[in-house]
């Protein structure tokens, strides 16, 4: 659905004065969170072949990893590589 007030992307500019196009996601990329829950027991009772919450924790870190690097390309000027700039927002 179309909402025009909505953000669509951000055009940075450097103080040299190049601008580029940053898509929203880009901007603002939205980090997972780690989960939550016992680390070693479940309520007093050990866990077999170690915490459940490993193997997502591990699965939150690398998809945050992956979501930085995407979104590191966007930081700095692709002409200048200056990692200084303004930012505004385009809407429409």
């Amino acid at each position: 659905m179309y909402v025009p007030w909505r953000v669509r992307g951000y055009e940075r500019t450097c103080p040299a004065g190049h601008s580029w196009r940053v898509p929203a996601w880009g901007a603002h990329p939205r980090m997972q969170g780690l989960p939550f829950g016992p680390a070693t027991r479940a309520r007093g009772i050990p866990v077999a072949g170690g915490s459940p919450r490993i193997g997502r924790t591990s699965g939150v870190i690398a998809a945050n990893a992956e979501l930085a690097e995407k979104v590191a390309v966007f930081r700095i000027c692709p002409e200048c590589g200056s990692d200084r700039y303004h930012q505004r927002a385009i809407r429409g």
